[in-house]
């Protein structure tokens, strides 16, 4: 997950968090939002509290750099959107704004 995460930095300009071999989260800092761009949990680890303690860590490095917002969105027309949508309200994100095929999502932090 390392080179993932080096090539995330390089070609996309994202950080990546990487959690063990359970997960990650890419995320991009902007000002005083941070916006979660990705964040992937492997199966055998699922519905065990990974998201949420890979999204915690999320907003701490982004506490650590001055923001305020976490953001997050839903392409619609991905596989399961009903499950990224489902993760993003139960972590306390509600959503916002829809802009072509895409659900916004808020949360002050």
């Amino acid at each position: 997950m390392k080179l993932y995460a080096n090539y995330v930095l390089e070609r996309l300009g994202r950080d990546t968090l990487v959690y063990a071999d359970m997960g990650f989260a890419t995320y991009k800092i902007e000002g005083q939002e941070c916006y979660l761009v990705d964040l992937h949990v492997e199966k055998p680890y699922r519905k065990q509290g990974v998201a949420s303690r890979i999204a915690d860590d999320v907003v701490k490095i982004a506490k650590d750099n001055g923001c305020t917002v976490l953001k997050g969105s839903v392409a619609i027309n991905s596989n399961n959107p009903d499950i990224s949508m489902m993760a993003l309200l139960a972590y306390g994100l509600k959503p916002i704004s829809a802009h072509d095929n895409f659900i916004i999502f808020k949360k002050d932090i």
